[in-house]
């Protein structure tokens, strides 16, 4: 079990979309552990497809932030054993910044130095100006949730720059959630998890506007523009915009109304809504992978 992701997702989500949840075996973040990750994607894309899911996501950040070439063959691998519509993380994390408007980022994260290098490249392939790159060095899951909100608090706080306009606290495997208010506060915009944005992007594609208290918030966040005036983003710590069903690989989901912003809480997975049958611990017609 991812140990952050899944309870994030469910208190993040709506209680009338699903998740089932199914997993690809990763016990580091080595190259040689993610390429081994991505062995079995159709297998368990197909597990999450059996549960009746609406969307598939695939939910690690390291592996759909490799390289772009990736991330297309991993989104076709699901869709071509699916026939459902294919999410990955990194697809998430792009679509909120551009919402927001946000060009110039900074990317924090618990990795080594290669995971953060390539996701760097993989962001300014995407067009963006990563104006800080910094990891904390760990390589497995439990040293990751060992990090405390708090210690993701000031580990934010000492990269802060002014100049940008979002920050990425990546990695699905991390407790940032609960730092993301005080941090977004402090620092003046908006902190994007990767958590936050695959629900925020998942209820999106479902076409889900419930809003989720504490989490989903449709409110405007200023964001200052290349002329030094202020225009106006989504906060990506509250709103879903229009999504119908989710699932991810290894974890699924559905929903029964459409999603359209996001806010805070890797693998793959799988959505589903109220509207379906029940499946796993939660109501879900769709799936996610992680």
């Amino acid at each position: 079990m991812n140990q952050a992701a899944e309870p994030q997702l469910r208190a993040m989500l709506p209680a009338d979309i699903g998740i089932a949840v199914t997993r690809l075996k990763l016990v580091d973040s080595s190259e040689q552990a993610l390429m081994g990750m991505i062995r079995d994607v159709e297998v368990a894309s197909e597990l999450l497809a059996d549960a009746g899911v609406d969307v598939v996501v695939f939910h690690c950040t390291a592996a759909s932030t490799y390289s772009t070439e990736l991330e297309a063959s991993i989104l076709e691998r699901i869709e071509g054993a699916t026939r459902l519509p294919a999410v990955a993380t990194s697809q998430a994390l792009v679509a909120a910044l551009e919402d927001l408007k946000a060009r110039r980022v900074v990317l924090l994260s618990p990795y080594l130095a290669a995971v953060n290098e390539r996701e760097a490249a993989y962001f300014v392939h995407r067009g963006f100006d990563v104006l800080g790159n910094a990891g904390l060095g760990c390589s497995t899951g439990r040293e990751m949730m060992a990090v405390t909100p708090e210690a993701w608090q000031a580990f934010a706080l000492s990269h802060a720059h002014a100049q940008s306009d979002a920050y990425v606290l990546s990695c699905t495997t991390v407790r940032t959630a609960e730092a993301v208010e005080s941090l977004e506060q402090s620092l003046g915009r908006p902190v994007i998890t990767s958590n936050s944005a695959v629900a925020w992007y998942c209820m999106r594609k479902l076409g889900v506007t419930t809003e989720v208290p504490g989490y989903v918030d449709c409110s405007p966040v200023p964001i200052p523009s290349e002329s030094g005036m202020q225009t106006s983003g989504i906060c990506v710590e509250a709103c879903l915009t229009q999504p119908r069903r989710v699932y991810m690989t290894p974890l699924g989901w559905k929903a029964g109304s459409p999603l359209q912003s996001l806010h805070h809480r890797a693998g793959w997975g799988g959505l589903r809504s109220s509207s379906g049958a029940s499946c796993g611990r939660a109501a879900a017609s769709r799936a996610m992978v992680r």
